[in-house]
């Protein structure tokens, strides 16, 4: 614990790190050359920006906000960096959202292409096809940052939780849901892709043809749907 007075006009700098505790303690870190260095690569970054439409500063912030969620070893992007924010206050329904969903690869590509950001683009289509590589029966509705597959959701009881609102979880059980409507979505993020980006970054239509003979079999199985219910599985009359 530390403690110091600042006196007015009087600046005062201070980092927080950490380590593990087998590990040696990090090196220290220069607070004013980290802070120019962090807002020059965000102006750089932002300056990329290739959109002219209406609410030009909202579509920046928004990409950024991507750029932001972003794990740059993989290129994964999680849907937010909290676990166990309460939809009601009091209520039960606190979820891990530090994952990636299939389900946002369409929107995430479109709106970095939209902005001129291909280089990320690529790194997200890179992330699904590793995640999703494998049998075509085994593809999941979300994976961790580097695409791990095993998400079990526990109940920390120890904590309070945000203004008391209980459980706290980590991890989501939602990753062993089936939602049929993520096929549509995975082809539809690698069809923005190759429009965008060409054939040289062409998918793996091998990986693609067999998601697509798989659902040929299982189409009409009761799923989850988009919400996620955590009911039993939902499903609506199909003409046939």
């Amino acid at each position: 614990m530390s403690e110091f007075t600042v006196k007015e006009g009087e600046t005062v700098d201070f980092a927080m790190t950490y380590s593990r505790s087998h590990l040696h303690a990090p090196r220290s870190v220069d607070a004013n050359k980290s802070l120019e260095e962090t807002q020059s690569f965000w102006e750089d970054w932002a300056a990329v920006c290739t959109y002219k439409g209406p609410y030009r500063d909202a579509v920046e912030r928004s990409l950024i906000t991507l750029k932001a969620l972003t794990y740059r070893s993989t290129g994964g992007i999680v849907a937010a960096v909290t676990t166990s924010l309460p939809e009601q206050l009091g209520g039960s329904r606190n979820w891990d959202y530090r994952y990636c969903w299939l389900r946002d690869a369409t929107f995430t590509l479109t709106a970095f292409m939209g902005g001129g950001y291909y280089e990320e683009a690529k790194a997200w289509q890179q992330w699904l096809l590793r995640a999703v590589a494998g049998s075509p029966d085994q593809v999941q509705i979300m994976y961790g940052i580097a695409g791990e597959r095993y998400l079990p959701e526990r109940e920390l009881t120890w904590l309070a939780g945000y203004e008391d609102s209980k459980p706290v979880r980590i991890g989501n059980a939602a990753s062993e849901q089936l939602q049929l409507d993520i096929y549509g979505e995975v082809m539809a993020a690698y069809t923005n892709a190759l429009v965008q980006l060409g054939k040289e970054e062409a998918p793996s239509f091998p990986m693609l043809r067999a998601m697509v003979n798989h659902l040929e079999t299982m189409w009409q199985e009761p799923d989850e749907g988009i919400w996620e219910t955590r009911g039993g599985g939902n499903t609506l009359p199909i003409p046939r």
